[in-house]
């Protein structure tokens, strides 16, 4: 097998407190930035989203 390169990103942002929608936004939007600069994985950092 050969080498193979992957662009890997983390993201540290504050979370949205007690507004999921909102986190979940947040975290579609870093997503999309990620993406568009070639990121193949994406590890997001100290959030958690409790489903209620």
């Amino acid at each position: 097998m050969g080498k193979q390169n992957v662009r890997v990103a983390v993201v540290q942002a504050a979370p949205i407190l007690f507004d999921k929608e909102s986190a979940f936004q947040k975290i579609e939007k870093y997503s999309f930035e990620a993406r568009q600069h070639g990121v193949k994985l994406l590890v997001k950092k100290d959030n958690v989203i409790f489903k209620s």
